[in-house]
């Protein structure tokens, strides 16, 4: 290394000014790390190494453009300086910038490539991006460097396994606990916690030696695991571990006795024990056991393989939890219950009887949900009407609760029938039923859950507003409710009254803010997305963006918190929970509510595509240019308008802000006066005011810097993100499809439906986006791959052919079918509008699907664009299957 210029070497004085700038910052005082950096540059203004230091204490202020221009100009007067690079990285990750980060700290390491902080960082950012092998190889660089240190051996140990190295894993956890052996290392200061560090890292080597892939470890693991029984703290978990790998090596009556411990040792209500349990009477192997060793909630394999179990396996079964689990616990629901899952009907009400007695007498509301999950076919809950309707299952449940309702409380009894008439589609009875024994609830709390059931059912028949009536009137019982609290906000929402929604939750948030902050710091996704889809429906495009992107960053910050758990689960020794976090973090852009506001955005910005927005949407002046005289006048005097109601609110908001600081300012001198000079702190108030920033300020509340971006980048970026991380959802192909065709991609779209296919080749969805390609691609002039694909997605026959061989077979389809075959028929010109229209209207209302309004409604929608007779033919029929519904 070239040795350092005059300029960057520092006087006494200045490097012992220098080690304070360094305390400063590492003690968050940044006011006196900025005097101290000024201070050295005065004298060293060129000095590389404090320019970089100034850099990112003033990046931890919050004043990053200034920031970034004196690092930079830092490291371009000291480029061979670790602590420059090092310090640019250190800005790259604070801005999520972590590949660059990830650069910057390998350019300091060739600078000083055993520097153990630089290391650490780098190892924390590799892990955070998933770079598994340089992880590992990191931490080994680490473990050679300070072997004395029980972290880094834990830490090695976990980057081995992560990156699938297992054997590696292995001998360095027993490298560690010999070292302890041999007290040439110190598990911990005390006994206690020396305890559980030791039973952590065996029951965590023991999973490793599970996962080693090919099984080929599994004899050892059992050995390992029995040889430390008497260490291991977690006992559930070591006995579950002991009964998987008994049922993985065939070991049926030792595993059967283990899970039959766990159950007379009080885990009764754990269906993942029962799973355990079934699957050792079965005798189950390979990938059957592997697949229902991995079921959860309330599934077990009595349930899922129901249909492929013989009539003596289902006896033995039912058998033993009648004459060895009952008399451990007869007051066990799951004992009770999971017999009837493989219960013929004939004498399923002989168990089933007792069971719904027992509910109603005690007044439990979720034994309507309870019941009909055993309306199922292999564990998979029925929910079509009309499949109900004929499924034995529930004409026993139904029949019981009428037998029923002479000897149970008369309230829960109507309770549970109208639960069975909304699993069949039958609204209004369900609504009559809750009617008639409102008034006969014996408390509030009863009224309330009857309230909420007919507030459901009213929702389900087309009535939202009064939906939201009786939501709200069961809220009214019992306003310390948070749940019902909830539940009316979504209601609110979805009839369309977000100012309403948003006073209601309102009153369960700090009041001293706005409710939409403290929701966002709360991290409140499903109610900024109820309240995104309400702006889109009323097409508010830039504050349903602006909700989708709250949405977004909860998830990005999901991310970023593992940085919170990297070093700490390793340093308390908790690696099985630390593992399992990464594992599901590793998939948490899979969740619902991120998939749905990825697709909101996508639709919110092809929307603004075909529909760009107006100057005055934007923020700016209408374009006066092509109004008449009048009109300008008008528009003119409307612009005043909203420009003194946006004066007059942030007047309003500032004068608030004042109050609430002249407040604080007085409880503060009030508490100053009351504890004298004791509390009064070490007068430091600007390191005060560093350490507690004020919350910033939404500069976008309505979104309109969202709407300024480009459409098409961030329909791609969005399309990109859910292909990443959920390739498997259909509706990641179906977006990337509409933003492909958008752009004009159409061999892009052709592989979207491609992928689309294999995912679920009978959706309707798919179908409809074939025949749109279709007929984009034969009017506008298209690539030969993209024909050729497009050819093998018809089937090698024409757009008409394809649409006319899909007509034919219509009869027998979903409403959502015939209306995407109608819709079809249309577009492509097969039929005219009103021959299209009757492929819908020949199936009736009373086909598969049509027990939602919303499907009527979208097939109204369709049939508006084919011919109004049909529609006004199609609502009169919804009108009299809705009687309730507004919307027809």
């Amino acid at each position: 290394m070239a040795p350092s210029k005059p300029s960057q070497i520092l006087g006494k004085r200045e490097a012992s000014l220098f080690k304070d700038l360094m305390k400063y910052y590492e003690t968050k005082a940044y006011k006196k790390g900025l005097k101290a950096a000024d201070q050295i540059l005065k004298k060293n203004s060129d000095h590389g190494e404090t320019l970089a230091m100034r850099g990112l204490v003033l990046n931890s202020m919050d004043r990053k453009p200034e920031a970034i221009e004196n690092i930079k100009k830092g490291l371009m007067m000291n480029m061979t300086s670790h602590v420059c690079w090092h310090v640019y990285g250190l800005v790259h990750r604070s801005n999520r910038d972590y590949q660059e980060a990830v650069k910057c700290y390998k350019q300091a390491l060739k600078i000083d490539k055993d520097n153990m902080q630089i290391l650490r960082d780098l190892s924390l950012l590799q892990i955070q991006l998933r770079d598994l092998s340089g992880f590992s190889d990191t931490r080994n660089t680490i473990l050679t460097l300070s072997p004395g240190l029980r972290f880094n051996w834990i830490s090695y140990a976990v980057a081995s396994h992560l990156a699938g190295e297992h054997s590696t894993a292995v001998s360095a956890l027993d490298s560690f606990l010999a070292q302890v052996k041999d007290e040439t290392m110190k598990i911990s200061e005390t006994e206690r916690e020396a305890e559980f560090v030791k039973s952590e890292v065996l029951m965590y080597r023991n999973e490793v030696l599970m996962e080693t892939p090919g099984g080929e470890k599994l004899k050892e693991a059992y050995e390992d695991l029995c040889s430390f029984e008497a260490d291991a703290l977690d006992r559930d978990e070591w006995l579950w571990r002991k009964g998987k790998l008994e049922l993985k090596r065939g070991m049926y009556a030792d595993a059967e006795a283990t899970f039959l411990s766990m159950l007379k040792d009080g885990q009764t209500e754990d269906y993942r024990v029962h799973a355990g349990y079934q699957c050792a009477l079965l005798k189950l192997e390979g990938e059957k056991l592997d697949a229902m060793m991995a079921l959860d909630g309330m599934d077990t394999p009595l349930a899922k393989l129901n249909s492929s179990l013989t009539p003596e396996q289902k006896a033995q079964v039912i058998e033993i939890y009648d004459t060895v689990l009952l008399p451990i616990n007869d007051r066990s629901a799951a004992i009770k219950r999971i017999p009837m899952t493989a219960i013929d009907p004939p004498s399923l009400s002989d168990r089933l009887g007792p069971y719904m007695e027992k509910a109603l007498k005690k007044g439990v509301p979720s034994l309507g949900s309870d019941v009909l999950r055993l309306v199922s076919v292999d564990g998979v809950r029925v929910t079509d009407p009309e499949a109900v309707r004929a499924h034995p299952v529930y004409e026993a449940v139904r029949g019981l609760a009428a037998d029923l309702k002479p000897r149970a409380p008369e309230v829960w009894t109507c309770y549970l029938q109208a639960q069975l008439c909304e699993a069949v589609g039958d609204y209004e009875e369900g609504i009559a039923l809750l009617d008639s024994c409102i008034g006969k609830a014996p408390d509030d709390k009863a009224k309330g859950d009857l309230l909420e059931r007919k507030a459901r059912l009213l929702k389900l028949s087309g009535d939202i507003d009064a939906a939201v009536e009786a939501m709200n009137e069961a809220r009214e019982l019992d306003k310390a409710d948070r749940y019902i609290n909830n539940k009316t906000t979504k209601y609110l929402l979805r009839a369309g009254k977000p100012d309403e929604a948003e006073a209601t939750i309102g009153l369960f948030t700090r009041h001293e803010a706005n409710p939409s902050q403290n929701l966002f710091e709360m991290q409140c996704s499903w109610f900024e997305l109820e309240y995104a889809r309400a702006m889109q429906r009323k097409g508010d495009i830039g504050k349903a963006l602006k909700k989708f992107a709250c949405i977004e960053k909860h998830f990005e910050d999901f991310a970023d918190d593992q940085f919170d758990f990297h070093n700490y689960c390793i340093r308390r020794a908790t690696l099985r929970a630390y593992v399992s976090t990464l594992r599901l973090e590793d998939h948490i852009w899979n969740n619902k509510f991120y998939v749905q506001a990825a697709c909101g955005a996508i639709e919110c910005y092809l929307h603004l595509i075909d529909n760009p927005p107006s100057a005055e949407e934007l923020g700016g002046e209408p374009d006066y240019s092509g109004m008449t005289a009048a009109q300008k006048k008008k528009a003119k005097a409307a612009a005043r308008k909203k420009k003194k109601r946006e004066e007059e609110a942030e007047a309003k908001r500032k004068e608030e802000e004042a109050a609430k600081k002249k407040r604080e300012e007085e409880a503060a001198n009030k508490k100053k006066e009351e504890g004298g000079d004791a509390d009064a702190g070490d007068g430091d108030d600007e390191d005060d005011e560093d350490k507690k920033p004020p919350p910033s300020e939404d500069k976008d509340p309505n979104g309109i810097e969202l709407m300024k971006k480009d459409p098409r980048a961030e329909c791609e970026k969005f399309a990109s993100s859910l292909r990443l991380h959920c390739p498997h959802l259909l509706v990641t192909w179906l977006k990337t499809f509409d933003v492909r065709l958008s752009a004009g991609d159409h061999e892009g779209a052709c592989e979207a439906l491609e992928k689309a296919t294999d995912v679920d080749a009978d959706s309707e969805e798919v179908w409809a986006r074939v025949v749109r390609l279709g007929m984009d691609v034969k009017d506008k002039t298209a690539e030969g791959a993209a024909v050729e694909k497009l050819s093998a997605l018809l089937g090698g026959v024409s757009v008409e052919d394809f649409v006319k061989s899909k007509a034919s077979k219509a009869q027998g389809l979903s409403l959502l079918w015939r209306c995407a075959v109608a819709e079809a028929c249309a577009l492509v010109k097969v039929d005219a509008g009103a021959e299209a229209a009757k492929v819908v209207l020949n199936g009736g209302a009373e086909s598969k699907g049509a027990h939602l309004v919303v499907n009527c409604v979208k097939a109204k929608a369709a049939l508006e664009k084919m011919d109004a007779g049909a529609a006004e033919e199609w609502a009169l029929l919804c009108k009299k299957k809705f009687v309730r519904a507004k919307c027809f």
